[in-house]
């Protein structure tokens, strides 16, 4: 059963079970949730298969472990402070958040923020929001507000110019993720106004854990054909399993099943590339009711993965341009620009850590997604120069700055 690239798709399963936040084993996590915050999981999902694709489009050959939950709550924040064209972008790429208001959307990521923390008390699942932002910068009140209320985000004015601030930031986030990530920001910029951060943390044990009197050493099938030896797991058990000409799949639940990572394994004559090329959000809907409980034997690695991504490039691939450009950018929603602008706020860098671990206990995992927004000097407009009536004009040499010629033209015509 174990082909190559299992590992990959294990972070897949696992990125999965982050992006159907906290599945229920039989039905569909949106079933209990108000209409809207189902529509805004659904929206956020949509949002998490598209940029999935785009990254492994990029790095078809290498592990590849993202939080599609944490980009989208850290971009929904984004998305409360901007206007304009670059608002409309961000709704488009979040899956759809034009459909709601903004008052509506506050108050689904509100309930989906509240439901997220009502699960299973045998599985720890946390997401925390913050915004860090420079106290000599003076930001509009209401969308402070907002983020503490539709994202019961902690909210902070720092000195930016003082060297112990990136430990403050980092100090949120190695709490925020049990210490499995201890650092984000290394250094901050001088035109650096705002840190959005989100944080996502899960811990589950299995719901039937793997002995480890049955791991043993297995050979494992790269990409480019060549075979190591792995320790793997083995268990025989009644799971929730679903299988094409193209791959098998499994439910793997954790506690008392309210979370489960679904593990996808291509067919020898599949690829892995080619599967995650099929993904989208209306096949996940079809396969999710198609898993039946079946006795299975499953062998599977054990694994540790970190992973780290800049998001700039595939955002700005998915359609979320002009939050990124130091002219376009209309993040009006988080301050009030003066009538004449001698700068703007932009979107500097939008990037990703994560951490996953699986053994035979069960998965632990973190993700923190932080968006930094940069102060820019915006050029004025270009000024005219049409040479339309008589003009001087001389030839230089830069290194002896000797004028070789020169001249007067009065009529350039013929």
């Amino acid at each position: 059963m174990i082909r190559r690239s299992l590992e990959i798709l294990l972070a897949v399963g696992v990125c999965m079970l982050i992006a159907t936040t906290a599945a229920r084993a039989a039905e569909p996590p949106t079933d209990q949730l108000d209409p809207k915050a189902a529509a805004l999981s659904d929206a956020y999902n949509r949002f998490g298969f598209g940029l999935f694709n785009r990254i492994t489009k990029s790095a078809s050959t290498q592990n590849v472990f993202i939080s599609p939950a944490s980009a989208a709550f850290a971009l929904a924040m984004l998305y409360n402070g901007a206007a304009g064209t670059t608002r409309e972008e961000l709704a488009q790429v979040l899956g759809g958040l034009g459909e709601l208001t903004l008052e509506e959307e506050g108050e689904a990521n509100a309930r989906l923020l509240e439901a997220l923390s009502k699960g299973d008390t045998s599985v720890q699942l946390a997401v925390a929001n913050s915004i860090w932002y420079r106290n000599s910068f003076k930001f509009r009140e209401d969308f402070l507000d907002r983020s503490r209320e539709s994202f019961m985000a902690e909210v902070a004015a720092l000195n930016f110019d003082d060297p112990g601030a990136p430990a403050i930031i980092n100090a949120w986030v190695d709490r925020s993720t049990r210490g499995k990530i201890g650092k984000m920001v290394d250094q901050i910029d001088p035109m650096d106004v705002m840190f959005l951060m989100n944080a996502v943390y899960f811990k589950g044990k299995w719901t039937h854990p793997f002995s480890k009197e049955q791991t043993a050493n297995r050979p494992f099938h790269r990409l480019d054909g060549s075979v190591t030896e792995l320790p793997m797991m083995g268990q025989t058990e009644s799971f929730r399993y679903f299988a094409t000409d193209s791959f098998q799949a499994i439910r793997l639940p954790y506690g008392s099943e309210s979370c489960h990572m679904v593990l996808f394994l291509p067919s020898a004559n599949h690829d892995l590339a080619g599967f995650v090329a099929t993904l989208s959000p209306d096949r996940w809907a079809v396969w999710r009711d198609q898993f039946r409980y079946q006795d299975v034997h499953l062998v599977m690695p054990r694994f540790t993965l970190e992973y780290e991504i800049p998001l700039n490039e595939p955002l700005q691939a998915m359609g979320m341009t002009s939050a990124f450009d130091l002219e376009a950018a209309d993040l009006s929603g988080l301050w009030d620009p003066p009538e004449v602008r001698s700068f703007n706020l932009y979107v500097s860098s939008v990037r990703q850590k994560t951490f996953v671990e699986v053994n035979e206990e069960g998965t632990e995992a973190a993700a923190v997604t932080s968006v930094g927004i940069t102060a820019s000097s915006v050029p004025p407009p270009p000024r005219e120069m049409i040479v339309d009536r008589p003009f001087f004009f001389a030839i230089v040499d830069r290194t002896t700055d000797l004028i070789l010629f020169m001249g007067a033209i009065v009529d350039p015509a013929p």
